[in-house]
């Protein structure tokens, strides 16, 4: 399994529409979609964390419903069915993320536990 990248917020000089713009975000993952083995990111903290923190900190039940706003190509819904959880729904406003993520649920054949919806949570 591909380890996660873990990246640090935009820098502070940079305008705030910089990065929250669909066009940007959409030109990006068009661009990832031709990579034959994207990078996925997971923004500030790893999914590993972020699942960790869930079970063993916060004891949240494996049957807890989970949504990851502004999902992108994190795995957090991916190593969060692989830890036992079981209803995940992960959402973006950019639709070529959203398409690349509903493929590889499918390809990991965890469509029955994890499903992409478009929307925008602005």
């Amino acid at each position: 399994s591909q380890q996660a990248n873990v990246i640090a917020p935009a820098p502070a000089t940079a305008q705030p529409n910089d990065w929250s713009g669909r066009q940007l975000w959409d030109a990006r993952y068009m661009k990832e979609q031709e990579d034959i083995d994207p990078d996925t990111f997971d923004w500030i903290v790893s999914a590993d964390s972020v699942v960790h923190e869930l079970s063993d900190v916060k004891d949240v039940a494996y049957t807890a419903r989970i949504l990851d706003i502004g999902c992108g190509n994190s795995e957090f819904c991916e190593v969060a069915c692989s830890a036992g959880y079981r209803h995940l729904v992960g959402i973006d406003f950019s639709a070529p993320v959203i398409q690349t993520m509903r493929q590889r649920s499918a390809a990991l054949a965890l469509q029955d536990r994890i499903s992409y919806h478009i929307a925008d949570a602005t």
